[in-house]
């Protein structure tokens, strides 16, 4: 997934297109973009979330919005959190660590921020020391 306005410019139209990614209008409830994250996900594939929902900055924190962990209770599939190096850049290496999957299970009281909290301390236990 990746947000609509990135589809814009041709030149990441062409390289997400050759990818596989979809685009997701962001700030409102994309029916089109869920389906077909849903349609990969039950194809077996895999799709990749930020769940911060946006970039991210060296010292910055966002909370996570919590469409990810929806999608993964939603279809019964495992979430594999990976940290990325904050200082990313375009085009720059980035150190990437990845944890174990795990599968989080629909909350009684439907309460999806616990769950994407819980995401993100598990991707935030991964950063190097």
């Amino acid at each position: 997934m990746a947000k609509a306005e990135s589809f814009k410019h041709p030149f990441w139209n062409i390289i997400f297109n050759t990818a596989g990614v979809f685009p997701v209008r962001r700030g409102e409830t994309d029916i089109k973009s869920i389906r077909t994250a849903m349609r990969h996900l039950k194809d077996g594939e895999q799709i990749m979330i930020f769940p911060e929902g946006q970039r991210v900055g060296e010292n910055d924190s966002v909370a996570a919005k919590n469409g990810a962990v929806r999608l993964a209770t939603k279809m019964n599939v495992p979430i594999l959190p990976v940290f990325l190096t904050k200082n990313k850049r375009t085009f720059r290496f980035s150190k990437m660590v990845i944890g174990k999957p795990y599968k989080p299970e629909t909350p009684a009281d439907k309460n999806f921020d616990r769950l994407s909290e819980e995401l993100m301390r598990k991707i935030y236990e991964l950063e190097p020391k």
